[in-house]
């Protein structure tokens, strides 16, 4: 299933092992709610960024290039630099709003995001299952977990 901002933030506060007790400020994130921590430490990292009238939207569904954007901010915390890619190879790849764009060039050159067919989905929402193949990739390439195969 897809999965909300409220969620995406909780699962990369959660990836890095920080503290769920920041506060944030959003208007709509209210000191109650489940998430109210993760989202506030996720701020307090500059991991997430609300919008211009003071909200986060924490129930909206978290779109690919949105996802992008916290995994690059999260990845600056681990200590790894990763690097830019080219979008030429992506069919779609004129669809990363202005606001994301090195964002998605970090994610597809440093190997987090590998697209689909030549696409990347920009504006598709990320499930559950793609968030957790992103948030592994990341802790792998920071060198913050090692998962080995055994024979």
């Amino acid at each position: 299933r897809n999965i909300t901002r409220a969620e995406f933030a909780s699962i990369i506060v959660k990836a890095l092992g920080l503290p769920e007790n920041g506060s944030a400020g959003f208007s709509d994130v209210s000191a109650s709610a489940w998430y109210a921590g993760a989202v506030g430490t996720a701020a307090q990292y500059g991991i997430v960024n609300g919008y211009s009238d003071g909200t986060f939207r924490p129930g909206r569904m978290i779109t690919r290039q949105e996802a992008m954007a916290m995994i690059a901010r999260a990845a600056k915390i681990t200590g790894w630099a990763g690097s830019a890619g080219t979008l030429s190879g992506f069919s779609d790849a004129g669809a990363a709003s202005e606001w994301a764009k090195a964002s998605v060039e970090w994610n597809v050159g440093s190997g987090i995001i590998v697209g689909t067919n030549g696409m990347l989905h920009l504006n598709s929402n990320i499930t559950r299952a793609e968030t957790a193949a992103v948030v592994l990739r990341l802790l792998q390439r920071a060198g913050l977990i090692d998962i080995r195969t055994r024979a």
